[in-house]
């Protein structure tokens, strides 16, 4: 059994005999060991020396001082500064601890200097989340909306954090920025996801000139299918008519019919657009290009009482000969067997077609 007492940052272990020792000096980025071949091991907020035979006897946060003891240890960190830069801060984490029992810092140590400030102490006690750099990032975040953005825009912002707070991910302007959180406040009512937000701020972040169209006033829907259609038609103008050249090479296709189900062929880079916004798919913009190289071909499956509306968006490689991707809404799988026994059939005949 070890015993440690903590002193100014000066760790000293002693077994019951005090024949082994290990002292580790912080201040003096020292450590002293008279004894090798450890193994270290921890189980059940133990921490023990297995080579030694001996349980590590603590009045400190047990997974701090493994993270502690590990650093000394890893024969892979040999550069002296950076080694002994995380043993200082584990230490300093160790002294936090002391003084907020109730911090977290959870299995993963990932702590940094910037870390150690009164606002971010309290932010993980107040929210009861672990003190390391992922919340770190998470609190500058909610940090650069409080000072920034307007004080009726904050409420919105804050369920975005990501898009409001960060300084890195996207270099949108501060004006843009509030247009953008007026519009989500003025569609509060919606059901607007996660991701369709973002994939928004993604085509704003590609092609900066679509700014205009975010207007706060508008419905949020609108906005987003204006920018979404504006993007894939920029995006792929050299393409347009190599599109819908060959996507009607298989416009027989729409010929075959099941019980319930037909098939549409799109004419146009529109008809992927208007596909992509009502299946909340990339299909108006992601496959442009392979459709233009005649690498991919895009057909829709749809209820015959109602053609207009999609169910079903389908991709063909004409590498492999067959339909290698078939999805619903949002992406959704299809497990319904007359559709997927039509998808065969559909590959039948697309083989047939474009072998000629």
């Amino acid at each position: 059994m070890f015993f440690l007492t903590r002193v100014k940052g000066v760790y000293t272990f002693d077994d019951a005999d005090s024949k082994r020792k290990m002292v580790i000096d912080v201040p003096k980025k020292q450590a002293l060991i008279n004894f090798e071949d450890y193994d270290l091991n921890f189980s059940g907020g133990v921490i023990s020396l297995l080579t030694e035979n001996g349980d590590i006897c603590a009045n400190v946060d047990t997974i701090l001082l493994y993270e502690l003891l590990l650093t000394i240890f890893n024969p892979y960190l040999t550069e002296y500064d950076a080694k002994w830069e995380k043993i200082e801060l584990i230490d300093k984490a160790i002294s936090l601890k002391e003084l907020y029992p109730n911090l977290n810092f959870n299995g993963h140590i990932s702590i940094d200097s910037k870390m150690f400030n009164g606002k971010f102490i309290q932010f993980c006690l107040d929210e009861r989340v672990p003190f390391n750099s992922c919340y770190y990032g998470k609190f500058l975040n909610l940090e650069r909306i409080k000072q920034q953005m307007p004080q009726d825009l904050q409420k919105v912002c804050l369920k975005y954090p990501d898009i409001f707070g960060d300084d890195e991910s996207f270099a949108f302007e501060k004006k843009d920025l509030i247009k953008l959180a007026r519009l989500l406040k003025n569609n509060s009512e919606k059901q607007i996801s996660k991701g369709q937000l973002y994939r928004i701020t993604d085509f704003l972040d590609e092609m900066p000139e679509l700014w205009k169209e975010v207007k706060p006033q508008d419905d949020f829907f609108k906005v987003s299918n204006r920018i979404y259609k504006i993007y894939c038609l920029k995006e792929n103008a050299k393409s347009l008519k190599q599109i819908a050249k060959n996507e009607l090479q298989i416009l027989e296709i729409e010929d075959m019919t099941t019980e319930n189900y037909c098939v549409v062929v799109p004419r146009s880079l529109e008809d992927l657009i208007v596909e992509g916004q009502q299946q909340n798919n990339c299909v108006g913009y992601y496959y442009c290009d392979d459709i233009a190289a005649n690498f991919s071909l895009i057909y829709f499956i749809r209820q015959k009482n109602d053609k207009s509306k999609s169910v079903y968006t389908c991709r063909y490689s004409t590498s492999m000969n067959e339909t290698v991707e078939f999805r619903g809404f949002n992406n959704s799988n299809i497990t319904e067997e007359e559709v997927l026994s039509f998808l065969k059939k559909i590959d039948y005949r697309l083989r047939s077609i474009l072998k000629g």
